[in-house]
């Protein structure tokens, strides 16, 4: 899930200057814009629950304390860099699967 790597990301540029490619609009969505009305809210949106609340909770203190730019790119094109990025949020996805039936 594309939530999961770019967490691994800010974490791994541990606040320091960094750009964050995506293919992801809805995640950049989430941590730009929408999660900042939905905590204001009392973490709750018109029209349903907050899927993956708790990925969204985690992350989003995680961007507003870095220095990251997080950057739209068009995914599933052969892109060689869009590739490798879709990899590792497969590989985060299972490590955080993996270390929760721990």
């Amino acid at each position: 899930m594309e939530g999961f790597a770019i967490m691994a990301a800010l974490k791994h540029a541990a606040g320091e200057p960094c750009t964050i490619y995506t293919d992801s609009e809805f995640w950049i969505n989430v941590i730009t814009k929408w999660s900042i009305t939905w905590e204001k809210a009392g973490w709750k949106k018109k029209g349903g629950e907050i899927k993956n609340l708790d990925i969204v909770r985690e992350v989003c203190p995680l961007f507003r304390a870095s220095q990251a730019t997080l950057v739209w790119v068009r995914g599933h094109v052969g892109e060689e860099g869009n590739e490798l990025a879709d990899q590792w949020a497969n590989e985060a996805r299972r490590q955080h699967l993996d270390a929760a039936r721990s």
